[in-house]
């Protein structure tokens, strides 16, 4: 068995970026993920794709494991805030209310999880947020939840 030395690797918290595709751009997914088919998992994003910027550190997502009748479920709950409100991000949003989608958190040192599949995939919503005072702007709050027997997997 080998043995590793995890001091030497970069271990900052927090999250680079959420990648939230719709069902129809993922290819490859197995019923049930592995880490030996994970791998075999693409995306196929439309030309519409948006970049966004959130707030700070506002990215978070946590995967909570909870015992029930038919074995463990995760609940997948998370979000960010994204900096401005524009009609072409609300158009964005509003298509990916009508959809499940599956998430890829990409970590500060590179690593991806996949939250979510076809079979179990994640709901996105969003509502705006408008500030009362000058430095508190105007922005979009997303969310992202689901239920799922399938553990997050790292990609």
């Amino acid at each position: 068995m080998p043995i590793y030395n995890f001091n030497t690797e970069e271990n900052s918290g927090g999250f680079l970026r959420l990648e939230i595709y719709k069902l129809s751009e993922v290819n490859n997914c197995p019923n049930t993920i592995t880490p030996f088919n994970v791998a075999a998992i693409t995306f196929t994003p439309e030309a519409s794709e948006l970049e966004l910027f959130p707030v700070g550190d506002s990215i978070s997502l946590k995967e909570t494991p909870s015992e029930t009748a038919s074995g463990i479920q995760y609940t997948i709950s998370g979000g960010f805030v994204a900096q401005y409100q524009n009609p072409a991000l609300e158009q964005e949003f509003s298509e990916l209310l009508k959809v499940p989608v599956v998430v890829v958190g990409v970590k500060r040192n590179g690593t991806k999880k996949l939250y979510g599949s076809v079979v179990y995939p994640i709901r996105f919503s969003y509502e705006p947020v408008n500030g009362k005072k000058l430095d508190d702007g105007n922005n979009f709050k997303v969310t992202i939840k689901g239920k799922t027997p399938q553990k997050p997997i790292y990609m």
